[in-house]
């Protein structure tokens, strides 16, 4: 009865070793995905987050990431070409009221 009471905690300490060795590969992806969200806040780049882990659910997190990072991009770019689109408005609108009053 004892060697299956010893059986058992050798069985529990090594599930616990492997939960724990899982939490930390998680930990590092997630730290992972964090450093690489920042980065593409920081810098104007087209390029996605790119992972090392095979967790699905981690994989499902960066594809999530990488879909608001598309939308964002694709705001930025609206909103780039809207200014441009204001600033040639107001340089025409300076051009049309300077040439009557030159005019003048």
């Amino acid at each position: 009865m004892e060697i299956w009471l010893w059986v058992s905690i050798g069985i529990l300490i090594v599930i616990i070793i492997a939960l724990l060795v899982k939490i930390h590969i998680l930990q590092k992806s997630v730290k992972e995905i964090e450093i690489a969200v920042v980065d593409r806040l920081v810098t104007d780049t087209n390029v996605l987050i790119d992972i090392s882990s095979s967790d699905k659910n981690v994989c499902r997190l960066a594809n999530t990431v990488n879909g608001q990072l598309r939308k964002l991009r694709t705001e930025r770019r609206r909103f780039q070409q809207g200014d441009l689109e204001l600033k040639n408005a107001v340089t025409n609108i300076s051009h049309d009221l300077r040439t009557p009053l030159t005019a003048i």
